[in-house]
């Protein structure tokens, strides 16, 4: 912040940073996925929240994978539901990107209501302003679900994991994601199919091939 201010010459250039010898707090990425076999429970709660666009938010978070910041912040004027897609601006990379929409996801689209004078699609109760956040009724609903401990972005890792465990690409996923490091796709490998995983099951059975032609050795010696 002290740098930013730095160069928009908010301060002067020679001003002290007072962060310079604060050390950088070590991040640990998260593992935690919510399994297949919870979203049947998922979509029975949804069903009854009465909140179009919380439901609806939720609901494109699982059919897209998207982050959450920029699925709350589509404009209907990005959302082209002819070639079935929405473009996002402004993202994280400082590109514009474009979001394919599988067949639930554009039905989805097409039957949230929009709301004149408001260009978000997901419109909150004030007038003309979207969504701000979800959290708290994520919270509640992921509560009824039985899946405490699972949060927002936890859903946006889940479809990674989805997509590896159907055998897709860690490339293509890379893709779909839009990760710009290529470690943070990683993890899903290393979900389904762990190389030294491999590697020990094979050393397993030699020893205990091993182990059964010994036996079958000393049992032959005995009724020799």
């Amino acid at each position: 912040m002290i740098e930013y201010a730095r160069r928009i010459e908010m301060i002067e250039p020679n001003h002290p940073n007072p962060c310079r010898m604060v050390d950088k707090f070590e991040e640990k990425s998260r593992d935690v996925f919510m399994p297949m076999e919870a979203v049947p429970r998922l979509m029975e709660v949804l069903e009854t929240e009465p909140n179009v666009y919380i439901r609806s938010a939720i609901l494109l978070f699982l059919y897209t994978g998207m982050r959450k910041t920029e699925l709350l912040t589509i404009r209907w004027e990005n959302v082209d539901l002819q070639r079935g897609e929405i473009r996002l601006p402004e993202t994280k990379s400082g590109e514009t990107q474009y979001i394919p929409l599988n067949n639930p996801a554009l039905e989805l689209m097409k039957n949230i209501t929009r709301i004149q004078g408001n260009p978000y699609v997901f419109a909150s109760s004030i007038e003309g302003k979207r969504l701000w956040e979800i959290n708290r009724p994520w919270r509640r609903i992921r509560h009824e679900a039985g899946m405490d401990g699972i949060t927002i972005h936890d859903l946006r890792r889940s479809v990674g994991l989805w997509l590896a465990e159907s055998g897709e690409s860690l490339y293509l996923i890379s893709k779909i994601l839009r990760h710009s490091d290529v470690k943070t796709t990683e993890i899903y490998a290393r979900m389904t199919e762990d190389p030294k995983k491999k590697v020990m099951d094979k050393l397993g059975k030699k020893i205990v091939s091993i182990k059964d032609v010994r036996k079958a050795a000393a049992t032959k010696e005995k009724t020799a």
